[in-house]
């Protein structure tokens, strides 16, 4: 069984590079690696490439462009390459010393991704409602705004003098929206006077006449409404049926921490979100300050074909880099070379380390020729971050003194939506499996204690791209 993805972290201070072959992005489906079987014999390191084999597929996993490996630490030939290899449920993970490092380049081509416009199904000049999301109650009848435009800045809360520094004096308040994250802005005139929304003034909350939701707040001359609690009601001809759709369109992980991290000062972030059905559910959020660099190859999935775990017994790896005499010159010679003495300690570490042997260790002879697939790896930005998910009545409970806490340092809350915070923890659960065999700790589990993941800045097509090829896998 093919590989899914290689994930790799260039960590500077110790000049290491740590790499996982991930045998299953598949999170329903681990156990695709038999931990009593042992894989060390599946990789093989030269100076700028590592190779995995098995079976009749090796992977050439190439990375000479930036780094250059230290494939021997004696001043003999016979000192192998000092790393270590760990086996986990669904990934194999080991680190190499790094002996030269194209940092120029590797910068230069890492993928930026900047801050998109938000999707937004509100359209200026056409006729729309605004309903409530929990009970559909009209909140304002149907008509058009001259202006729907995205607030002047990335902010993540509007500011109390808002409405005052807008400049557009010949347009009437009532005919604007501004929009941000999760947040619809619009005069609180308009709102006391136009619309059935009802206004709370002991907490200067805006609620719904229909049901006891609250649908935001008010700002001395604004309202700044809960985008999630909203629906906007649509006809296509003025005899149809009435449509119902949210006001937002999908934001990815990425550009969701993009625009939370634009504000410096939130180094904490209180997330919030209101499900469906009511339950609140909150995320204590810790992102590490210093961007650090992932390369990563292209997800192939193929593992959803295979559920049998791999017996690397089977998969005669007594030779798997001796293809033919020419393919073995481009990556993979080989001589004679003894098993590594020096491994690295990693105390409590729940998998067993065990040596990588380098490109030298000798093989038998094998006729059989392999598939050779070349797998390159493209560097990104991100950030390692710790964090808390409450989203029970009893786990909210166990992290009162913990928000209490951080309200007393002035960290506000800021509220998102379901569907944001369902993608942010979503994507923090997957990578964490990642993050723990990078740093080659055990695998992490569900507690009230911070998480250790992080976040890779992809682009949007990148993300659709993955998201749709594990739509494909059938989960059992």
């Amino acid at each position: 069984m093919p590989l899914d993805q290689v994930v790799a972290l260039f960590v500077p201070n110790s000049n290491f590079l740590n790499v996982v072959l991930v045998k299953s992005l598949d999170l329903y489906k681990p156990g695709t690696i038999n931990r009593e079987v042992e894989v060390v014999e599946n990789i093989v390191i030269n100076p700028n490439i590592i190779c995995w084999s098995e079976k009749k597929i090796q992977h050439r996993i190439i990375v000479g462009e930036y780094f250059e490996f230290v494939t021997r630490f004696g001043l003999e030939d016979r000192d192998p390459v000092y790393t270590q290899s760990l086996k986990f449920s669904d990934c194999i993970s080991f680190n190499l010393k790094l002996h030269e490092i194209n940092l120029e380049l590797l910068m230069r081509q890492t993928l930026k991704v900047d801050i998109m416009d938000l999707r937004i199904n509100l359209v200026a000049n056409k006729p729309f409602s605004l309903h409530c999301s929990n009970c559909a109650t009209e909140l304002i009848q149907m008509r058009t705004y001259r202006i729907i435009d995205p607030l002047p800045m990335y902010t993540k809360r509007v500011p109390r003098d808002f409405w005052d520094s807008l400049e557009l004096r010949n347009i009437s308040y009532s005919e604007q929206i501004y929009y941000g994250l999760n947040q619809i802005v619009m005069s609180a005139n308009h709102i006391q006077f136009d619309t059935k929304m009802i206004y709370c003034r002991k907490r200067r909350r805006v609620l719904c006449p229909g049901c006891p939701r609250v649908l935001g707040t008010f700002l001395p001359r604004a309202v700044c409404l809960h985008a999630d609690a909203l629906r906007i009601g649509t006809r296509a001809s003025p005899a149809a049926r009435l449509e119902f759709n949210e006001l937002f369109g999908h934001i990815t992980p990425t550009q969701l921490m993009l625009r939370l991290m634009q504000d410096t000062e939130m180094s904490r972030m209180f997330l919030k979100c209101v499900r469906p059905d009511g339950q609140m559910h909150y995320m204590l959020l810790v992102p590490e300050m210093k961007k650090i660099q992932f390369l990563l190859s292209k997800p192939s999935l193929f593992s959803k074909i295979d559920m049998k775990p791999l017996d690397f017994m089977d998969a005669d790896t007594s030779s798997e880099s001796d293809d033919s005499s020419d393919s073995s010159n481009e990556s993979c010679s080989s001589s004679t070379d003894e098993d590594s003495p020096n491994s690295i300690d990693n105390p409590g570490s729940t998998p067993i380390p065990s040596p990588i042997k380098s490109m030298d260790h000798a093989r038998r002879p094998n006729t059989t020729r392999k598939s050779i697939e070349h797998v390159f790896l493209t560097p990104y930005n991100g950030y390692n971050v710790k964090y808390i998910f409450a989203s029970t009545d009893s786990e909210l409970c166990d992290l009162k003194d913990t928000i209490h806490d951080w309200r007393d340092n002035n960290v506000r809350s800021l509220r998102i939506s379901y569907a944001m915070m369902i993608e942010l923890v979503s994507e923090l659960n997957a990578n964490e499996h990642i993050a723990a065999a990078l740093g080659n700790l055990a695998p992490p589990c569900r507690s009230l204690e911070p998480r250790s993941s992080h976040i890779i800045f992809e682009s949007d097509e990148e993300f659709y791209d993955t998201q749709q090829q594990l739509d494909v896998v059938q989960v059992p």
